[in-house]
């Protein structure tokens, strides 16, 4: 990967922002240069805590503009429910 994308591309992430990133969901709580402090927010890395180091990993933002929306169309809306 080219240097210079990847500083960019590093710099653009920070704390609260969304990434994707070995198959799950994390939200960034910390960065440090190129480390950051992440919590899972998928299924299975719900709620643990997490180091990355954003130069060895490929990774994507996660963008709330291109989130798309959808019904919920399960008996007494079970998808959406939060407990």
């Amino acid at each position: 990967m080219n240097t210079e994308i990847t500083s960019y591309k590093i710099k653009n992430v920070t704390p609260g922002i969304r990434i994707s990133l070995r198959g799950e969901d994390f939200l960034v709580t910390n960065k440090e240069h190129s480390i950051i402090d992440a919590e899972g927010i998928s299924e299975l890395v719900y709620g643990q805590n997490f180091k990355f180091d954003l130069r060895l990993e490929e990774y994507s933002v996660i963008e709330p503009e291109e989130t798309e929306l959808s019904a919920d169309t399960s008996v007494h809306y079970c998808k959406v429910r939060t407990y």
